[in-house]
């Protein structure tokens, strides 16, 4: 098949609904491939089973000379248990078990520091493999369409048609893609060998979002997260401070045996310090302004990532009206050439390539937008940012016809790519004859009865907005051909008709 034909049945396709939800990267992020944060909470979960098994109480064997009128050299030797209770004790395990169990809650509301890097690399690298499986295949499809062109030139310029400056520019744009192709498969095979990539959830490459702003700086402005850490790691400083000001306290009991006889001793010492308050208030209030400066950075990084997605929207916007310009050219041309027998040429061929050129710079910024959003996920990773994402869909932003269009077909009949194409840019769709009954609020319309497009089109507006009219159903395709045909080829239009209400 000819690439301007594939590129008919492209246009034929319908957008693809995906089962996937707007929770993507919820779920992505709920998948931990580094592991750190499991490794960490059984290393604190073991640190603490440690902790209370340690009660601060230790055993050994004393040998002294301090004794010197002893017979024995002046040596004595003792066994003894000695119990620490404070300080380096018990109730500094204590302490510490509770720091431990914060630390856990902490990780568990802001995540581990480590294990969001590593995965957030792992991801990034994941939408870049998706997406450039959409780009190899539209690189292929831009190869195929610029080496007819570069065919068709080719011979053009031996026929002394054209200049070679044609040629070098789509040799140019040959070579290009050629490289990002070889490029994207690179990258692919590389990240391939990642383990990890079997296990991430499906990604929806060939949706589009629309993301309300708006509710996530009001989501992110009633998060109590951010309190809630706050409040923590002001009770960490707490235990410190308790732990660090402890008393120190030992019992200890034991048996001299170069005297015979049992000994016990208790040591009690507390370290005199000033302004022990006003430090760890000053410390208590460096947490509190950390916090405020964390939600405020995370307001300016999601504003400015609105900024770069929404811009990136603006641009798939203007390559999306480019696309439908492209269609509404190769459209007319058909029409002409179905209708008048005209033979292709190098425009009909340069439209197929660029195409595709305009459909991989669409893919290029969706790719570009999913990174802002897993950016933007990775920011606000305490909240859920699946229901601040609607799908969009580009195609219905530039209706050219009032009201759902019906075409009633034998499916015995199959359209050829030219009518397939022509269909589409109408927005028509075929239909079983046998559906015709089926469909409510119809109208028959014959494209015969009219003088050219215009009058036909004014006819169904006044239709639907006086009778409430919501579907059309076109007999003949062939007619609308015709109808196309005269008014393409109308030799004047009054411009009166411009000023009628």
């Amino acid at each position: 098949m000819r690439i301007y034909a594939t590129l008919y049945l492209v246009l034929m396709s319908p957008v693809i609904g995906l089962g996937q939800d707007a929770f993507f990267l919820d779920s992505l992020f709920a998948i931990d491939f580094s592991q750190v944060s499991d490794v960490q909470q059984k290393l604190n979960q073991s640190d603490i089973k440690r902790l209370k098994s340690d009660w601060g109480i230790e055993a050994g064997l004393r040998i002294s000379n301090n004794n010197l009128d002893e017979i024995d050299a002046g040596l004595t030797s003792r066994v003894f248990l000695r119990s620490n209770l404070f300080a380096n004790g018990l109730y500094s395990n204590g302490k510490d078990i509770e720091i431990l169990q914060h630390e856990m809650r902490l990780d568990s509301l802001q995540g581990h520091e480590k294990a969001i890097s590593n995965n957030y690399g792992i991801y990034y690298n994941y939408i870049i493999q998706e997406y450039n499986r959409l780009k190899i295949e539209t690189s292929d499809s831009i190869l195929v369409a610029a080496k007819e062109l570069q065919y068709y030139l080719r011979q053009l310029y031996y026929n002394k048609y054209i200049d070679y400056a044609e040629l070098i520019d789509i040799n140019s744009t040959i070579r290009q893609y050629q490289e990002l192709r070889k490029t994207h498969t690179t990258f692919n095979e590389l990240s391939q060998t990642l383990a990890t990539q079997k296990y991430l959830p499906a990604l929806p490459i060939e949706q589009s979002w629309q993301v309300d702003f708006d509710g996530l700086f009001e989501t992110l402005e009633g998060d109590s997260t951010i309190n809630e850490v706050v409040l923590l790691q002001q009770e960490v400083l707490d235990y410190q401070y308790d732990k660090e000001n402890a008393p120190k306290l030992s019992l200890s009991l034991g048996y001299d045996l170069g005297r015979k006889r049992p000994f016990y001793g208790v040591s009690f010492s507390h370290r005199i310090r000033t302004n022990k308050k006003s430090h760890l208030e000053a410390k208590k209030e460096k947490v509190e302004n950390d916090g405020r400066l964390y939600r405020l950075q995370q307001k300016k990084e999601i504003l400015n990532l609105q900024y770069e997605y929404e811009y990136k929207e603006k641009q798939i916007m203007a390559l999306n009206a480019k696309l439908l310009k492209v269609q509404e050219e190769n459209r007319k041309f058909l029409v002409k050439k179905d209708l008048l027998s005209l033979n292709e040429g190098k425009r009909e061929r340069m439209n197929a390539m660029q195409y595709f050129q305009i459909q991989y710079e669409i893919v290029d910024l969706r790719q570009q937008q999913m990174l802002l959003l897993l950016q933007v996920k990775k920011t606000m990773r305490c909240i859920m940012i699946g229901p601040f994402l609607r799908p969009t869909n580009h195609s219905n932003y530039d209706r050219k016809f009032a009201g759902n269009r019906f075409l009633p077909l034998d499916p015995m009949h199959t359209p050829n790519p030219a009518d397939q194409h022509f269909l589409i840019q109408n927005e028509i769709q075929i239909i079983h004859p046998s559906q015709v009954f089926e469909i409510e609020n119809a109208q028959i319309i014959r494209p015969e009865e009219f003088g050219n497009r215009q009058e036909m089109e004014a006819y169904i507006l006044t239709i639907i907005e006086s009778e409430g009219i919501e579907n059309i159903i076109l007999y003949d395709l062939e007619q609308l051909k015709l109808l196309e045909l005269k008014t393409l080829n109308q030799s004047h239009f009054d411009l009166s008709l411009l000023t009628e209400k």
